[in-house]
């Protein structure tokens, strides 16, 4: 089953994580693992939106240079629509939630205001559990390792529909970018 805009979000989704400091990202204390519940970060935001962003994979360059950057960015912009309209930001990959939490805290340090944004945003960077694979959004690199597509889906919390989905054919940031985003908020 794919996503289709216009849908309803599927329940009962989950994603590993490890907890990003905002205060201080450079805290790289060993963490145990967590589950993040998509039901529970809805029924928590009922009047905004969550946004999945899936990537290759952590610390890629295109990954790291040209597609999570400008979401960081703009989320440090508290007047942006995304800081205004989106409760939540989970960029999700095939890596594990250890490489996916450092990658995290480094894209944090560098493109988030922190001191201004660490109590109100709430930036999730996480494995995805098996997600992409279950809905045809993963495919198969040249060397064997299977790796998320690039794509991006807001849910609308009142209601759990799926008000945007984009996913890139190319190895491009198009319809997975947060201009994207920007247009449907």
């Amino acid at each position: 089953m794919t996503l289709t805009q216009g849908d309803k979000f599927p329940q009962n989704v989950t994603f590993n994580y490890l907890p990003i400091n905002l205060a201080d990202p450079a805290d790289d204390t060993c963490k145990i693992p967590s589950k993040l519940s998509i039901d529970s970060l809805i029924k928590q935001n009922p009047q905004s939106h969550i946004l999945i962003v899936s990537v290759p994979g952590a610390f890629t360059p295109l990954c790291s240079e040209n597609h999570i950057p400008p979401y960081l960015e703009s989320l440090a912009q508290n007047t942006s629509k995304l800081a205004k309209k989106v409760a939540a930001i989970i960029v999700v990959g095939a890596n594990d939630q250890f490489v996916m939490q450092a990658w995290g805290n480094q894209l944090c340090q560098k493109f988030l205001n922190l001191a201004q944004n660490a109590n109100s945003l709430q930036v999730i960077f996480a494995n995805d559990a098996g997600f992409s694979k279950l809905h045809g959004l993963s495919m198969t690199d040249p060397t064997g390792f299977v790796r998320n597509k690039r794509y991006a889906v807001l849910v609308n919390c009142e209601n759990s529909q799926v008000d945007y989905f984009g996913a890139e054919t190319e190895r491009v940031v198009d319809k997975s970018g947060v201009d994207a985003i920007l247009a449907k908020l």
